[in-house]
C-alpha cells in the first residue's frame, strides 16, 4: 500500500513527484505488487488528477524521472529481456 501524507509544507512540485516517482519505481523497477491510495482530501491542487489521469492512460508521469532513475530502469529491463530470451529493442525495454 502506498499512500502519501499531506502537511502544511507539502508541495507539488517536489514533495508530489517524489512521492509519485518513488511509487512508480516500487511498482515498476523492484516489482513490488503495490496500490496507490489517495483520498479526496488529499487532493490540494488539481496538478494531481491529472497526474493521475496520466498514470491510468499511460502508465506514467511526464518528466517525472532523472538520469540515473532512467539508467536503473533501462538495466533492470535488459535483464528482464535477457531473462526472457528477448531481443533488447526499445519497445521490448519499455514493456519490460
Amino acid at each position: 500500500m502506498f499512500s502519501i501524507e499531506i502537511n502544511k509544507d507539502y508541495k507539488i512540485d517536489k514533495n508530489w513527484k517524489e512521492d509519485l516517482k518513488n511509487c512508480l519505481l516500487q511498482a515498476g523497477s523492484k516489482r513490488i505488487m503495490t496500490t496507490f491510495l489517495i483520498t479526496d482530501t488529499q487532493i490540494i491542487d488539481e496538478k494531481m488528477l491529472e497526474d493521475i489521469n496520466n498514470i491510468l492512460n499511460t502508465g506514467d508521469v511526464a518528466n517525472i524521472y532523472g538520469a540515473e532513475d532512467l539508467e536503473e530502469m533501462n538495466k533492470n529491463a535488459r535483464r528482464d529481456c535477457q531473462e526472457r530470451s528477448l531481443e533488447q529493442t526499445p519497445v521490448n525495454l519499455f514493456w519490460m
